[in-house]
């Protein structure tokens, strides 16, 4: 039996990734409206912040350390 491919697999993994997290950045941040939410934010930080969620949500590796993207639902 085939063992499933990950959606992280069947997207290209990290390489596809990157150049998509790369080329979307690179649009907002060439945005003239929202390209001034991206001023003062290191574009190379959050692509690969962004390409790390991404990876964990889509099967690949976990190497994710920001904010769950989960509500806690204890909280009020």
């Amino acid at each position: 039996m085939v063992p499933e491919r990950s959606s992280f697999d069947a997207v290209g993994c990290e390489t596809t990734l990157n150049r998509m997290h790369k080329t979307l950045y690179d649009q907002f941040c060439a945005h003239p409206w929202l390209g001034r939410f991206f001023e003062d934010v290191d574009q190379e930080m959050i692509e690969r912040q962004q390409t790390s969620f991404m990876s964990k949500a889509l099967g690949g590796p976990n190497d994710y350390r920001g904010k769950s993207s989960k509500k806690n639902r204890s909280s009020g």
